[in-house]
């Protein structure tokens, strides 16, 4: 069982939108993805949009 399997076993159950695999984190020129701006999660497309953290 990987971590993406345990993610899914313990998250899925919450009835909140889910995404990973985002090419995201610890890896040569990550994007950033500020906390606190407002995003849109579309878990069908598998897509992320974030807004602008300033306007």
């Amino acid at each position: 069982m990987g971590i993406a399997d345990v993610l899914r076993d313990r998250l899925c159950g919450l009835g909140v939108p889910v995404l990973g695999g985002l090419p995201a984190g610890h890896a040569d020129d990550p994007p950033t993805i500020p906390l606190g701006s407002e995003a849109t999660i579309d878990t069908y497309a598998g897509t992320l949009v974030v807004q602008p953290a300033v306007a």
